[in-house]
């Protein structure tokens, strides 16, 4: 029985880096894996040449020694593989077992040019800073934590300090076992560079990967489109530039505005999936710019980033309240912003879609009908649709959730949520939970 190969996606393009060569069940010839799956990924690089996609192979503790490097590099040069195309995947406990020995293997490794990852990290439990400092590439976050990641609060907190330590010690970090759409947008959101499991794609035979690139020649992953429009709003030119190179490298289409009246005028032109929209510029601040897409039917749906020099927490919560979906301080790095972006972009698409933007209305008809009834009044003037942000907390209110609750449950700060639940009550015309909740069980019998 064959090899399969797992594809391995990045997440700042959505597109395939990498296939991973997996062994069937019952299989155990893997001294013959190195030959097989190298022939086979010279043969993609070869017919798909504009998709440079890596191989990854996993290395037993057996053959990690000091004649791997040389079997490495005839399997490769038989075939006219560079080795920079293979990622070798070595477990944290093979790594961790001598490090002085590994040391000097993973040096040979390199020095040929092949990408070194170790596999499973954290399960082994070793010192992150003291596995950090070996010469490698990658390092892959073991399935068990992502399984928890968004869920339970260690997990999710290792992940993260896994992603920081690592990009800190200039590592990529991909995540195995990604099985929903909620740990792949946490994922994004913590900054994670690549990701595998079966809510990607499931193994697929060699001939399967070949259909697959054969339809897509660019790599795109089906259910993961990334043909959306960015609206960069800045008034410098080099920063409207750096963003603009950054967000196109990542499969965007990207439109340039450098003043806030210009800003709305493309806004309803292109309805882009997002706007990126700096807080200061001269004519209108990006707030009153956020607040006039947000009260535009044609615009109101579309994800707006804010994009800010100051990071004041008053500002932040400003930006939160007139309807922004995130706040990204500058100096950024492409790495954080981009998946930054694809981020809120789901959240906003996840909660104001066909479903989202019915729920909205719905929650809003619920809160101006009981005013009314109260009020003995048959309209109120506040017709404003609630953000996405400020539905998910009504709603956990509505279910007996408390503020700590709600803020751990969204991963925000208690001010936050406070902020949010402030405009709520300012625009229904409360002043309080306890009035909110009256007024939304009231409506409910």
């Amino acid at each position: 029985m064959s090899l399969t190969y797992q594809p391995i996606i990045s997440l700042a393009t959505n597109r395939i880096v990498a296939v991973e060569a997996l062994l069937p069940p019952g299989r155990d010839d893997r001294a013959t894996t190195f030959g097989e799956s190298v022939r086979q990924a010279s043969v993609w690089h070869r017919t798909y040449p504009k998709t440079p996609v890596q191989l990854a192979i996993n290395v037993t503790p057996s053959q990690f020694g000091p004649t791997l490097a040389g079997t490495l590099r005839k399997a490769v040069d038989e075939v006219g593989l560079r080795a920079t195309f293979v990622c070798l995947q070595i477990a944290e406990a093979t790594v961790m077992a001598n490090v002085d020995r590994s040391v000097e293997i993973l040096a040979d490794l390199s020095e040929l040019g092949f990408m070194v990852s170790i596999d499973g990290l954290g399960a082994g439990y070793s010192s992150l800073n003291q596995l950090l400092r070996l010469p490698i590439d990658e390092v892959k976050i073991d399935r068990s934590f992502i399984t928890g990641l968004g869920s339970d609060r260690v997990n999710t907190t290792i992940v993260a300090s896994i992603i920081g330590v690592a990009h800190a010690m200039d590592l990529e970090v991909v995540a195995d076992g990604v099985e929903t759409s909620a740990q792949l947008e946490r994922l994004q959101a913590l900054g994670c560079d690549f990701a595998q499991g079966s809510l990607i794609a499931a193994p697929m035979l060699a001939r399967e990967i070949d259909e697959y690139l054969a339809a897509d020649p660019t790599g795109g992953v089906v259910g993961l489109s990334v043909n959306e429009t960015v609206l960069v709003v800045d008034d410098v030119a080099d920063v409207r530039m750096l963003l603009t190179m950054s967000l196109s490298a990542a499969g965007f289409t990207v439109e340039e505005a450098s003043t806030g009246a210009a800003a709305l005028k493309a806004a309803r032109r292109l309805v882009p999936t997002c706007v990126l929209l700096d807080v200061g510029m001269p004519d209108m601040s990006g707030i009153e710019v956020c607040r006039a897409l947000r009260d535009d039917p044609a615009t109101a749906d579309c994800t707006i980033v804010m994009l800010t020099t100051n990071a004041d927490a008053t500002d932040k919560a400003e930006a939160f309240l007139v309807g922004a979906d995130d706040y990204i301080v500058k100096p950024f790095t492409p790495r954080d912003l981009v998946p930054r972006i694809r981020s809120a972009v789901h959240r906003r698409q996840t909660t104001i879609g066909a479903v989202g933007r019915r729920v909205d209305a719905a929650l809003l008809e619920m809160l101006h009908t009981a005013r009314a009834r109260e009020r003995g009044e048959l309209t109120l003037t506040d017709a404003e649709h609630l953000s996405s942000r400020q539905i998910e907390i009504v709603k956990r209110l509505l279910g007996g959730e408390r503020v700590p609750t709600i803020a751990r449950g969204l991963f925000v700060s208690q001010s936050t949520v406070r902020n949010h639940l402030s405009a709520v009550y300012q625009r229904v015309g409360v002043h309080s939970q306890d009035e909110l909740l009256g007024l939304l069980r009231k409506s409910i019998r």
